[in-house]
């Protein structure tokens, strides 16, 4: 049985039993909310992989990046996906989500450039990958570090940058780029490793969604398998979420599953 069969059987079911639960919450949203709401997750799917998180364990944390504000102006799509994302917040409870975290942050580096992090995190694959690398963790948060602990903080509302010291390495695991990459793209810092490149990731034949994107050495095993796992991985949400009639429905019975 193919993993795509496995996965549109999933989904099958997550909209079984979920569906009604969802159709319920869905009825309870203003026509302008469902229609920011559907703004907010098309652009989590489409630009910031946000289906990768939703439904594989490959990249614990999508990183869904809304620019409020851009050499002193604002762009209208984004505003939508903002009003999106509130209004998500607003009715998170007619949408339960038990294993799955939403938290944000501002990016403000300069008065030209103003941008609000939201970050989708799926909790197995993040308790997963902190057990996996719980060295690295321990290297640059301390020997007191716990996988328990640290979710448990972001259910809190700690933002990741501050939970993780703003690592380069310890985001780049997070955002499933791999030991290797995150190491190389951090040493960043103190010189220019020539072995860090921009890494390929083919896309579906008209797939316009944005793949994962991140630098390392292409003639790395570890590389070379996460490059196989995530192309394999955006065929299967390309090929889901461009069958979906309610884009919308389809992401919030996949956020409500366990």
């Amino acid at each position: 049985m193919s993993k795509t069969y496995i996965l549109i059987l999933s989904l099958a079911l997550s909209s079984f039993l979920f569906g009604n639960d969802v159709d319920r919450g869905i009825k309870k949203l203003s026509f302008l909310e469902k229609r920011y709401m559907n703004t907010f997750f098309d652009k989590a799917i489409k630009n910031d992989q946000a289906g990768h998180v939703l439904c594989f364990k490959t990249k614990p944390v999508a990183l869904i990046a809304i620019v409020l504000k851009s050499r002193g102006k604002t762009i209208k799509e984004e505003m939508k996906a903002l009003k999106g994302w509130k209004a998500f917040k607003r009715h998170q409870d007619l949408f339960p989500h038990s294993n799955f975290i939403f938290t944000e942050n501002y990016f403000n580096p300069d008065k030209d450039l103003s941008v609000l992090h939201v970050y989708m995190i799926n909790k197995k694959s993040l308790k997963s990958c902190l057990e996996k690398y719980k060295q690295n963790f321990e290297e640059i948060l301390g020997k007191g570090f716990s996988a328990k602990k640290f979710i448990s903080q972001i259910e809190q509302g700690s933002s990741l940058p501050s939970l993780t010291k703003n690592d380069p390495l310890l985001m780049g695991l997070l955002l499933g780029y791999g030991e290797e990459s995150s190491k190389a793209f951090k040493s960043l810092e103190t010189q220019s490793p020539q072995t860090l490149q921009s890494i390929s990731i083919n896309k579906p034949k008209e797939c316009d969604f944005m793949p994962v994107m991140f630098g390392g050495n292409p003639n790395s095993e570890e590389v070379k398998e996460l490059v196989s796992t995530y192309e394999q991985e955006l065929g299967e949400i390309w090929s889901i979420y461009k069958n979906s009639k309610k884009p919308l429905k389809t992401v919030l019975e996949k956020l409500c599953s366990n």
